[in-house]
């Protein structure tokens, strides 16, 4: 009978040790839940824009992720394991296309989830109002508002005056309508029209075709002078180039004039063509690399008084036309990078970007002076990317200069475990695999097993008394 009981306290210490051990662990048994992916709504924008899927809504321990594409026109992702990858929406036709990505989640444990989101990219013209420039005319002049509208088939336009003496328009339904100029007071009076543009898109489906009202909006404001009122207008300041042609312009100068006279008063003296013109002209002298203004003073005159303006014109250096890049830059891969031309100079007209070196990327507008990428996925090594900036003045003369972009991969991040622990080394079933430290999984198995052998022994020697 003892032999019996001793017998039966070794099976009990075999069966309860280890769990007990796994009790002192400190862990609990792993969740059979597995994670779950979540690829972000579905989004709807227009072609060239940046951008962004989502995982972040998914849920699960230690995640990684994996983002494929699955369908549509194929795009460079920034980087296929991020959260959040980023690419350009590409060109598309009238019909506009739907991108699909596959998000694949997988946890510590090896399970895997899967999510997918759909990216509609639609062609809607890009809308733009133009009220015309601003005008100065006299009370009584017949006006023309100069309304358009670009990137767009504009479908309808709309003028509504907002400022100053209501004035009848011939037709606030069409692109140029005119007008009547007011009679004014001494100080003149300002009228302003507002000029709204409407464009209906279609955006495309199946499942659903809807229509879409586009609109944008600009005013012209329109500078009505008394009659009366005697002035002088010597024109607006200009920046030219040396040895280029110029034109003075007084004819934007007011009243009843009978003569205009034209006097050089500062810089480089230079020959007037005829000093008595409203618009006379004179070519630019050299200068060094500083430049050099010229000022020109205008004078009108009629039967009882005079009136005096002036004029700047600054003459500019052609070697000053340069152009900058902007410094070279260290980026992470899927990083937006900016590049900027602003610190470029002269009299620029224009700008160009091209990509002369790396792993082509996507820029959100190459004409622009300061167009956006997304750094591409890179190798352990990094990689360097070069853009070459061409800017081009009035002149047509040309200037370049390069830039190089850094992509580096990801810092990997660092762990302390802290000092003292135990750090024992096992291997899941299957996995090949060893991980360490108490506080990770897989440490309480060593314990577990000797809990185990332990109870085996006891087992053993009792059995062996009893007999």
């Amino acid at each position: 009978m003892k032999s019996k009981m001793l017998a039966f306290i070794g099976l009990m210490a075999l069966v309860l040790l280890p769990a007990v051990a796994l009790a002192s662990s400190g862990e609990t048994t792993p969740s059979v839940t597995g994670p779950t992916a979540d690829a972000g709504p579905d989004q709807g924008l227009n072609e060239g824009t940046t951008v962004i899927l989502d995982a972040s809504g998914s849920s699960g321990e230690g995640l990684f992720y994996s983002w494929t594409q699955t369908a549509g026109s194929p795009v460079q992702l920034s980087n296929s394991e991020s959260q959040r990858p980023a690419f350009g929406a590409p060109e598309v036709d009238a019909e506009g296309e739907v991108l699909t990505f596959e998000l694949t989640v997988t946890d510590s444990a090896d399970r895997t989830d899967t999510d997918t989101v759909s990216i509609r990219v639609s062609n809607e013209p890009q809308l733009e109002a133009d009220a015309g420039p601003d005008q100065e005319v006299y009370e009584g002049a017949a006006v023309t508002l100069g309304g358009s509208g670009f990137f767009g088939d504009i479908q309808s336009y709309s003028w509504t005056q907002t400022a100053g003496t209501s004035v009848w328009l011939s037709d606030p339904t069409v692109p140029r309508p005119t007008f009547t100029a007011p009679e004014v007071g001494a100080k003149g009076e300002v009228l302003a029209f507002q000029l709204t543009v409407t464009y209906f898109a279609v955006t495309v489906g199946p499942p659903v075709w809807n229509t879409v009202q586009i609109t944008d909006t600009d005013t012209a404001y329109i500078r009505v002078l008394d009659l009366s009122q005697f002035r002088a207008n010597a024109g607006p300041d200009q920046v030219i180039y040396e040895v280029t042609s110029v034109t003075l312009d007084g004819s934007r100068s007011s009243g009843d004039i009978e003569s205009y006279s034209w006097t050089q008063t500062a810089g480089t003296p230079v020959g007037l063509s005829d000093t008595t013109s409203p618009k006379p002209t004179f070519v630019a002298p050299e200068v060094g690399i500083e430049g050099e203004v010229l000022t020109f003073e205008l004078t009108v005159s009629d039967s009882e008084t005079t009136d005096k303006d002036t004029v700047l014109i600054r003459v500019v250096d052609t070697s000053q036309l340069k152009a900058n890049a902007g410094p070279d830059q260290w980026v992470d891969k899927g990083a937006t990078v900016t590049l900027d031309a602003s610190g470029s100079s002269g009299l620029i007209q224009s700008c160009s970007w091209t990509q002369t070196a790396g792993t082509s990327v996507w820029l959100s507008d190459d004409t622009s002076s300061r167009p956006t990428f997304a750094a591409p996925e890179v190798g352990v090594e990094g990689e360097a990317l070069d853009f070459e900036l061409t800017v081009t003045d009035n002149e047509h003369m040309t200037d370049t200069d390069t830039v190089r972009i850094h992509v580096n991969q990801e810092k990997p991040s660092s762990s302390d475990d802290g000092g003292g622990s135990c750090f024992i080394a096992t291997a899941a079933p299957g996995s090949g695999k060893a991980s360490y430290g108490s506080n990770r999984p897989g440490f309480a198995m060593p314990i577990v097993n000797l809990a185990f052998a332990l109870g085996c022994v006891i087992l053993l020697a009792l059995v062996r008394r009893a007999d």
